[in-house]
Formats: C-alpha cells, sequence, structure tokens
C-alpha cells in the first residue's frame, strides 16, 4: 500500500489548479484574390493550354513527331520548311519578289 501513498502524493497538484485547455482558433480562409476579379485567369489558361495541346497532339497523330516539331517551329520560331506536305516546293511566301534585285 506504499506504492499508493506515493502515487496520490506525486498526482496531487497542491491545491492549484490549472486552467482548461485553450480552445483551438478556427482554420483561417483562403486567401483572396488581391485584384478582386472573378478568378477566371487560371480557367482561361487551362483552355488555351489545351487548345495549344490539342493543335499539337493532331499534328503528332498526322505527321508523328518531324510534323509536330516543324508546326511548333512554324509557330513560335517563326521558321517554315519546304519539306512539307502541300508546300509545292515553291519559293512562294519565303518574301521573294520575282525580278528583285
Amino acid at each position: 500500500m506504499a506504492d499508493d501513498d506515493q502515487t496520490d502524493e506525486a498526482g496531487a497538484d497542491d491545491g492549484e489548479e490549472s486552467p482548461p485547455p485553450a480552445p483551438s482558433a478556427p482554420p483561417s480562409p483562403p486567401p483572396r484574390n488581391p485584384r478582386g476579379g472573378g478568378g477566371s485567369g487560371g480557367t482561361l489558361g487551362g483552355l488555351m493550354l489545351g487548345v495549344f495541346g490539342y493543335a499539337l497532339l493532331v499534328n503528332f497523330l498526322r505527321g508523328g513527331p518531324k510534323q509536330a516539331r516543324a508546326w511548333l517551329a512554324a509557330k513560335f520560331v517563326n521558321s517554315t520548311s519546304d519539306t512539307g506536305p502541300g508546300t509545292g516546293g515553291g519559293t512562294a511566301g519565303n518574301g521573294s519578289r520575282p525580278g528583285a534585285i
């Protein structure tokens, strides 16, 4: 029984009551858009990315990686190749004029 007496004495808090635990703070709301817009920027960006991906996929399926790279080069580097389908191998559209010096 001596063990029980020691446990009681160690568990005593000398007459002082501890304050109840503070309630946890409620979760903070998500941050607002600083511009105050409707938040359509992400949706519009996703739409544009989807259209770009679709065009790249269609070119890849029609002509493989070579045509997909040629489409990317024509779109962003502004260079075209005369070896693609439908070009005819001519010089039309490359800025040269007949008879120019």
